[in-house]
Formats: C-alpha cells, structure tokens, sequence
C-alpha cells in the first residue's frame, strides 16, 4: 500500500512538473505569436508604402511620358507654323478637330504636319489645311474603322503626302 501512496504522490508531483512546463511553453509560445504578430504588421505597414510609393512612381512615369508626347507633338507642329500665334490656333485647332472626330491627337497633328510639309508651295491656307484634316479624320470614323484602323489610314495618308505618291497599298489602307 505504501508504494500506492508513494506513486500517487509522485505521479501529483509529475503532474505538478507538467503543468508548470506547459505554462512555462504557453507563454514562450505566445511570447514568439506576439513577436510574429508584430513582424506581420510592420511587413504590411512596409508594404503599403511600397505600393504607395511605387503607385506614385508610376504616376510620375505616365505623366512624364505624356508630357515628353506633349513635346514631341508640339516641335513637329512648330517646324510646319511660322509663328507663335499660328502655332497656338493651329494646336488648339487640331485638339478640337482629334475630339471632335475621336482620332488620337498625335495622328492628327501627324497628318497636319504632313499636309503642311506638302503643301507648302502651293499656297494653301491654314484654315484650308485644318479643314481637310478634319474631313480625313471623321470620314474615316465615318466609315466605321475602328480608332487603331483610323491611325493606320491617317499613316498610310501621311506617307502618301510625304512621298508624293499615292500608291496601291496605302490606297487600299486608306
């Protein structure tokens, strides 16, 4: 009987042992989930000024571009005006004419560009200019091309003019 006593005192003082270690293994435990917890949290904080940062990179970016698009625009149109008024009616025209007829700026300042460059022994006027490149924009649309078909026509024009030639293959993209 003695032993039984014996064995359950030890097998108490075990048990004591084991409670006192699980406890001692819950707080470790949750000492490192908290520390973890933590971590999580600063990684997402890091995170979303990350995004944050490169969001606004990316906005710089894109309006770096359009303004270097901008540019490019405005020296193509600068080299076929004679002065700075014409260039302002002539750039103010042509942003009107590109909404109007929903075609990309950049194509018809192009076809502008390329209609001023070729005809400019011939006297025509700029108004005359403005209004063909008009005409050229919205019957495309007119002929319900799509905007990548319209720039592909108002290229196709644009090296017609350029070269002085009309040939069968940009004949039949226009």
């Amino acid at each position: 009987m003695a032993a039984v006593g014996t064995l359950t005192i030890e097998m108490a003082a075990n048990v004591a042992r084991l409670q006192r270690d699980m406890e001692r293994a819950t707080k470790t435990v949750g000492g490192a989930m908290d520390r973890i917890q933590r971590s999580v949290q600063g990684a997402t904080r890091a995170l979303g000024v990350f995004t944050a940062a490169f969001a606004a990179y990316k906005t710089v970016q894109g309006i770096i571009q359009q303004a270097d698009a901008m540019t490019q625009l405005n020296s193509r149109l600068q080299l076929v005006t004679r002065s700075q008024e014409e260039f302002l009616k002539t750039q103010t025209a042509l942003v009107s004419i590109s909404q109007r007829s929903y075609t990309s700026l950049t194509a018809t300042v192009d076809l502008y560009a390329a209609l001023a460059r070729s005809t400019a022994n011939l006297g025509v006027s700029q108004n005359e200019l403005l209004r063909v490149v008009e005409t050229f924009n919205k019957s495309i649309i007119i002929s319900g091309g799509s905007v990548q078909a319209a720039e592909a026509a108002i290229t196709q024009f644009n090296q017609a003019m350029a070269s002085g030639v009309l040939r069968g293959e940009e004949f039949n993209s226009i």
